[in-house]
């Protein structure tokens, strides 16, 4: 599985989180790198899968929301059990397989822009919705990426996706929708009248 790091970084057997394996532990802080370690290595194999999943689409749709679920897991283990941040992950992801990202210094909280080969669109795709998340609620508390994403959704988001769907519609079916979205308009606007009558 760890080809798949080798293939987007050639010097990823540098990194030190996620390729260095400590076989024999001898105090605490070693048996904390070897739990981050393998929750890093667990986020690659699982990455590695989606990617492959994007060339089959019938296991794509079957097995990718199972996949999410895990990667979802492995984030929220590494922000409760070790405080890594989403962002973090991202970043240490970012680094580890030498792809272009935007790098926060710990201690100036300075931005700085690395350069690299492109990430996969799998891992943009789940890292930045889990950190919008987290930044969100400050937490992980959710427990499949399909209700993480649905929480995060923006009523201009939810727009966008209306306007996705009339636009496929049939000349027919887009009448229908516009007249019923003109009596919809024209109730709500019959019913804050009513409100404001009240008021006054």
């Amino acid at each position: 599985m760890i080809q798949w790091g080798r293939r987007f970084s050639p010097n990823f057997d540098c990194c030190k989180y996620v390729t260095v394996r400590v076989y024999t532990v001898n105090h605490k802080g070693n048996e904390t790198m070897t739990k981050i370690t393998a929750e890093y290595e667990t986020l690659i194999d699982l990455y590695a899968t989606t990617e492959a999943n994007k060339e089959d689409i019938s296991l794509a749709s079957d097995n990718n929301k199972a996949i999410g679920d895990q990667i979802l897991a492995v984030y929220r283990e590494l922000l409760e059990k070790h405080d890594q941040v989403p962002a973090i992950v991202h970043q240490n992801m970012c680094e580890f397989n030498g792809w272009a990202h935007h790098r926060v210094d710990p201690i100036t909280q300075l931005v700085s822009k690395v350069d690299g080969n492109e990430a996969p669109q799998t891992h943009k795709s789940y890292s930045t919705a889990i950190k919008k998340y987290h930044a969100a609620k400050l937490n992980l508390n959710v427990d499949t990426m399909s209700e993480l994403r649905k929480a995060i959704k923006t009523p201009i988001d939810q727009a966008a996706a209306l306007i996705k769907k009339y636009r496929k519609l049939n000349d027919t079916d887009k009448l229908r929708f516009e007249a019923a979205l003109m009596q919809e308009a024209k109730t709500v606007g019959q019913i804050e009248l009513h409100k404001n009558k009240k008021a006054a």
